[in-house]
């Protein structure tokens, strides 16, 4: 992501986007700072610190608000192989911990997939193990295990 224009005019344009549709100008959220949504992110621009934030932005969420019906990932019972219908949690990992530019912003992504999941139907240890496994080789500064740990307060 890069930055482009001055002023009040900033635009945030994603170069590695072929298509161009990533360029999208900020509008005004709030008096102390600007909000963008782009593709799966939505980046922050706080004018008393003049620092960037990004979090998850899942487009997803308005669908289902909406009432219309969206599988994120194959129905455990179905005929896929274990690792394609649990491979989905590391590629899903993998997009919230780059569209996240803070710990929290990702625990809160991470935490609804692991609630998803468990939701679906599918097993609680082969889930905590994909999830340990992506923790463990791709956020070492996190403990293996805090997306369950995270969840475990959550249901309380």
């Amino acid at each position: 992501m890069e930055p482009t224009g001055g002023g009040n005019d900033i635009q945030i344009s994603d170069s590695s986007n072929v298509s161009g549709m990533a360029a999208c100008h900020l509008g005004n959220q709030k008096p102390g700072g600007r909000i963008s949504i782009t593709l799966d992110m939505s980046i922050k621009h706080s004018n008393h610190t003049s620092q960037r934030s990004s979090k998850l932005y899942d487009k997803r969420e308005t669908t289902v608000a909406k009432g219309l019906k969206l599988n994120k990932f194959p129905h455990p019972e179905s005929i896929f192989t274990s690792r394609c219908k649990y491979g989905v949690i590391a590629s899903q990992l993998h997009r919230y911990n780059v569209a996240s530019s803070s710990k929290p912003a990702f625990m809160v992504s991470a935490v609804k997939l692991y609630l998803d999941y468990l939701d679906k139907g599918y097993s609680q240890r082969h889930t905590s193990r994909y999830f340990s496994s992506f923790m463990r080789r791709h956020m070492p500064h996190c403990h293996p295990t805090c997306v369950q740990q995270a969840y475990r307060k959550h249901s309380r």
